[in-house]
């Protein structure tokens, strides 16, 4: 250690570092008057590694355990501020695969997928996948409506009619399920151009 710590030292004073005083978990550097190179720069440079170490440790935890929970917290955070969505994308998935997570922490993680999907990734097909899993856990209203802006959005109106038909069909609510009906009927007249089919869903709903 004694070795490594006159190494450091040897190779710091090009950058005008004349004292370094490191620790396990901290390092104090006294810079010489009017230093080659910015100091805050360094420091900046010094705590950036740390960092990058400290996410290379959560990541090895998370290979063991995909859940721990204290490790995906950190590594959301870093992953955000480093810019790798995909990779975070890839962590939260396999975190909400877990068997035995709350449904809190499986419907958090999916909605972040979500939206990394949808937002960052550009990934619709992602978008939909998650909001179809959150629907199986029970989020049955938030998910029907995101799945349907999402497809509404894309075009693809055979989706929305299979959508608002399985919604149909499982409302209990008279009222609710004449609405859900009427905008099937819209829908095939408008979108699907199926004016027979508009016809059948406006009767079946009275």
């Amino acid at each position: 250690a004694l070795i490594e710590t006159h190494r450091l030292r040897i190779a710091a004073k090009p950058l005008g570092i004349v004292k370094i005083d490191a620790h396990a978990e901290s390092a104090l550097l006294q810079f010489e008057p009017n230093p080659p190179v910015d100091a805050m720069r360094i420091i900046e440079l010094i705590q950036k590694n740390r960092r990058n170490e400290a996410a290379q440790k959560y990541k090895e935890a998370l290979a063991i355990e995909p859940a721990q929970p204290v490790a995906i917290e950190y590594l959301q955070t870093f992953l955000r501020r480093t810019r790798r969505f995909n990779e975070l994308r890839s962590l939260l998935s396999a975190a909400a695969a877990v068997e035995g997570v709350t449904y809190q922490q499986r419907a958090s993680w999916l909605r972040e997928v979500a939206s990394l999907s949808e937002g960052q990734l550009q990934d619709l097909d992602g978008a939909l996948a998650a909001w179809r899993q959150l629907a199986e856990l029970g989020a049955g209203d938030e998910s029907a409506s995101q799945l349907r802006r999402l497809l509404e959005r894309a075009g693809r109106w055979h989706e929305v009619a299979e959508l608002l038909r399985t919604q149909a069909d499982q409302q209990s609510d008279l009222e609710a399920r004449i609405a859900l009906e009427k905008d099937l009927s819209r829908l095939h007249q408008t979108k699907l151009e199926d004016p027979s089919r508009s016809l059948w869903v406006c009767r079946a709903s009275r």
